[in-house]
């Protein structure tokens, strides 16, 4: 019986501290809900060293000037301009020979390609429409062979840049079936194109 007794209290003792230990951890107010996390994003701006109004990190041209326009690549915008010059060197009749009155007119040629390294130039042979069309054209073709070579052997052009064709009498520069039209007519028009490139400015 006494053993009995024993185990009570103790058993009773030990209920006891729970007791306390739960009291303890109601006082804290560790049992009250968390306050609510509040998640702030600041935005900071991202660099744009070269102020051109994209970001460093997608600017492929750093350092642009500030006065040319941009694209969204942070690059500058070029804009292409198409620079022509014709030359036009007469012919007499059934003949391809270059009259040396007319040479001349090349250094215009020269000097334009001087100003555009990248021109291309035609050769187009003409005729007047004074004998059969099959003639005409192949007369035209060996006008336009005949400069073209004078263009290489004499001023130095390469084949790379240099395109020789006859247009036979389709396109007549005058209609009039006179001997002023068909002199008009038997010709040669030597036509070079060049590309300008030029950055496009801000205030443009």
């Amino acid at each position: 019986m006494r053993n009995l007794s024993v185990f009570l209290l103790t058993g009773m003792f030990s209920a006891s501290i729970c007791a306390d230990e739960l009291h303890t951890y109601s006082e804290t107010g560790m049992q009250q809900p968390h306050p609510t996390v509040t998640t702030r994003i600041i935005s900071l701006p991202e660099p744009d060293a070269d102020q051109d109004g994209v970001i460093d990190r997608l600017d492929l041209c750093p350092g642009t000037p500030v006065e040319y326009r941009v694209n969204t690549d942070g690059c500058h915008m070029i804009e292409q301009q198409l620079a022509a010059i014709e030359l036009n060197i007469l012919f007499d009749n059934d003949s391809a020979v270059v009259k040396p009155g007319f040479i001349s007119e090349f250094q215009r040629l020269i000097e334009f390609v001087q100003h555009y390294p990248n021109a291309q130039i035609e050769v187009a042979g003409h005729t007047s429409s004074t004998a059969s069309e099959e003639y005409n054209l192949l007369l035209s073709e060996k006008r336009a062979q005949a400069v073209l070579e004078m263009l290489k052997a004499e001023f130095g052009f390469e084949n790379d840049r240099l395109v020789a064709k006859g247009y036979g009498e389709t396109q007549l520069k005058n209609l009039a079936d006179t001997d002023e039209a068909h002199t008009e007519n038997r010709r040669i028009e030597v036509v070079a194109y060049g590309i300008q490139y030029r950055e496009l400015l801000r205030t443009e």
